[in-house]
């Protein structure tokens, strides 16, 4: 806008400019702007032209605002409503804010049968922290539906429009702008960031200096981010782009709280990757010469059911068994045991087992006692040195049990390829299973080199059970492993394993051309998680992990591509 095209503009009222300031006229286009939104719900489909007339209420709620008579405030929409069209939402001062807060929250009619309510909301962003806003939605007394402005609701169900919003609704009365939603994933992607962290890094760097924050603030919200509010704006963003990708609409169930609404599309996404697998899966480029991947674990995991090898979701965190092994409380904890506990004793009646739950009682008291003396003597507690007591032998399990640890398939190049967790242990039939599973249960989709460092018993595993899946695979144990793991003494693995053996996996001056401590490099990036997940249940903790997995490889695919090796997809032969 520039002076010209506002002259002109207010050319034909000459009254209204006789009667207005120029100050006037910047507040009615500013204020103009900043209702384009709210404006836009009254158009009909298809135009995006201004309206010649305003809806009564909005020209009611400028009139007042700006203390204009009726025809003025008529004119001034008639003669600038050009003008307020061209750009976006204009910056509103404090004080101004505090104008919007007092008046335009009443619900409205927006036609004879479209209901139009409006509500105040927290808006989350990078440029502004977090500001009052207003949500606006719309119900049809025809078809009974009601359109909100990520998505609409239709027999109790939430379908979203499609694409990832500028603005997500992440809860009722919270909106977090998509970027800042970006922000948060990296923190966590690059710098392992917890939620909570994260919310309070915004809430102490963005949201405390917001320049739109009223001095009237409705009751209820609140500008303080927290963790948890961190979590859902995650998720939801998570969903949405997935589902975006996946060519999908996302529908939720409109019944029920956020997490449960979540809970329910992160479980079909989590079933979508078990059953289709990370996206790099067939990951191919020229780092190396052929498909080689390397398997290894490490020592993260969730709390899990008691039941040895159990895989069904525990209620919740501080549950000790599934739904379905709920009886099982009642039992002595005795490993050994298959007696009923004592009420109020978490032992039998036999006396050696009653010993292990007093030492234990008597164990916890002690630690407390002298983490007291600590503190009346102000000296700090390091963590490592008042670890576990190891003099109480593995006999009871009083606590809950974790998986055993995750196991990753990781390309040469970094790439990690598949993730599975192990809740029992990493033993080698669970890992030529999960192999098999990655790779569609089809010999033809194996990578050429599979390093591991126990290859040596898999293979022995495999001729024992005469499995032939793994017969053009080099089953070969990585260098570090072989040169301090594995003995001189053990012929097979010295005559099967030895990675000399190939002389594919060396080049013309003898140097080793695959990276086999690929794994062990992704495991030193996922450990980082590992204060973040512990106590996540499964749904949420496999939905993180797997996410960040995802947001790592395509970081890494567009390095390798701006470096020049060229990452593609093996085709598999399923497809083909």
């Amino acid at each position: 806008m520039n002076f010209c095209d506002l002259a002109e503009a207010l050319g034909g009222y000459p009254g209204l400019s006789r009667a207005l300031t120029w100050k006037d006229v910047d507040k009615y286009i500013r204020f103009a702007r900043r209702l384009k939104s709210e404006i836009r719900l009254h158009l009909s489909p298809g135009l995006d032209d201004p309206p010649y007339r305003l809806p009564q209420y909005l020209h009611e709620f400028l009139r007042d605002l700006l203390g204009f008579e009726d025809l003025q405030t008529m004119q001034c929409w008639s003669a600038l409503r050009g003008i307020i069209w061209q750009d976006g939402p204009a910056h509103l001062y404090a004080e101004e804010v505090d104008a919007f807060v007092k008046r335009g929250s009443q619900p409205s009619r927006a036609s004879e049968k479209v209901w139009l309510l409006r509500f105040p909301v927290v808006f989350y962003s990078i440029q502004y922290g977090a500001c009052l806003a207003y949500s606006s939605s719309l119900s049809c007394d025809g078809c009974k539906m009601r359109y909100y402005p990520n998505y609409y609701i239709m027999t109790n169900l939430r379908f979203y429009y499609g694409g990832i919003p500028d603005t997500i609704q992440f809860e009722e009365h919270g909106y977090m702008e998509k970027d800042l939603c970006e922000v948060f994933t990296n923190f966590m992607l690059v710098a392992w960031v917890s939620a909570q962290n994260g919310a309070n890094i915004y809430n102490f760097a963005l949201a405390a200096n917001s320049l739109c924050r009223p001095t009237i603030w409705p009751s209820g919200l609140t500008f303080n981010l927290s963790g948890e509010q961190v979590w859902r704006a995650f998720f939801l963003n998570a969903l949405l782009r997935d589902w975006t990708e996946r060519g999908l609409v996302l529908v939720l169930p409109d019944s029920g709280d956020h997490d449960s609404r979540l809970k329910h599309a992160m479980d079909i996404r989590n079933h979508l990757m078990i059953e289709h697998g990370q996206p790099e899966k067939m990951h191919a480029c020229q780092v190396c010469p052929l498909r080689a991947v390397v398997t290894d674990g490490i020592a993260i995991g969730h709390p899990c059911c008691m039941v040895h090898n159990c895989t069904r979701p525990l209620i919740n965190n501080r549950h000790r068994f599934c739904e379905q092994h709920q009886d099982k409380n009642l039992d002595c904890v005795v490993t050994d045991c298959d007696a009923k506990a004592e009420p109020g004793h978490r032992t039998c009646s036999n006396s050696s087992h009653r010993e292990l739950e007093e030492f234990r009682n008597q164990r916890g008291k002690a630690f407390f006692q002298l983490r007291d003396r600590l503190k009346r003597f102000n000296i700090s507690q390091i963590s490592d040195s008042l670890g576990g007591d190891d003099s109480l032998p593995e006999l009871a399990r009083f606590g809950r049990r974790r998986t055993h640890n995750e196991q990753l398939v990781v390309c040469c190049c970094g790439i990690i390829a598949a993730r599975s967790t192990m809740f029992g242990a990493e033993a080698i039939s669970g890992v030529k299973d999960f192999l098999k599973s990655v790779y569609n249960h089809n010999p033809d989709d194996m990578p050429d080199v599979c390093w591991h460092d126990n290859n040596c018993r898999l293979q022995q595993h495999l001729r024992k059970t005469n499995d032939s899946f793994f017969r053009r695979v080099i089953l070969a144990v990585d260098v570090f492993h072989f040169k301090s793991k594995h003995k001189e003494s053990d012929k097979f693995c010295q005559k099967h394993c030895n990675p000399a053996l190939w002389k594919v996996l060396v080049d013309k001056e003898g140097k080793w051309v695959f990276n086999s401590s690929a794994a062990e490099q992704a495991n030193v990036w996922l450990g980082g998680y590992l204060a973040i997940v512990r106590e996540m249940l499964p749904h949420r903790y496999n939905f993180f992990l797997d996410e960040m997995i995802k947001r790592r490889n395509e970081r890494l695919v567009g390095h390798l591509r701006k470096s020049g090796k060229t990452p593609y997809h093996v085709p598999s032969s399923i497809d083909m």
